[in-house]
């Protein structure tokens, strides 16, 4: 994915054994393209928005799960906050309104793969402080 090619990565775990590495998307840039036009996302991959409480999935070529996190992590940690499944194209998602207006960021994976790595609403997951390059 060129798209990503030099962009800092993190590892989260989840308590039952999960792991995404997303993508940190730290730019102007890629936070405006995010993961528009995309055929899809490699298996366990994601894309993680720091300062952000709601995500749009307009130039979407595929459906997305959003988990809403506290971040930055505290202590390695951060806490799931509110998941929305299955997102399909064209769409607007907000965070529900009980989201601080700071200390929240977006994670976006395909559709079902935040359930199936075991994210779910107050789940805590565990932030590799190492970058990763893959």
């Amino acid at each position: 994915m060129r798209r990503f090619e030099s962009t800092r990565q993190v590892r989260l775990r989840t308590a039952a054994g999960g792991r995404l590495d997303p993508w940190v998307a730290e730019s102007f840039a890629l936070r405006l393209t995010g993961l528009a036009v995309l055929a899809g996302l490699p298996e366990g991959r994601a894309l993680l928005l720091p300062a952000c409480r709601s995500v749009q999935t307009l130039a979407m070529r595929f459906a997305i799960d959003v988990a809403f996190l506290s971040w930055p992590p505290e202590r390695r940690c951060c806490e799931v906050l509110a998941l929305r499944t299955a997102v399909p194209p064209a769409r607007v998602v907000a965070g529900p309104r009980y989201l601080p207006r700071s200390g929240v960021a977006a994670l976006e994976a395909r559709a079902g793969a935040l359930a199936c790595a075991g994210v779910r609403p107050g789940a805590r997951l565990r932030v590799d402080p190492h970058e990763i390059r893959v």
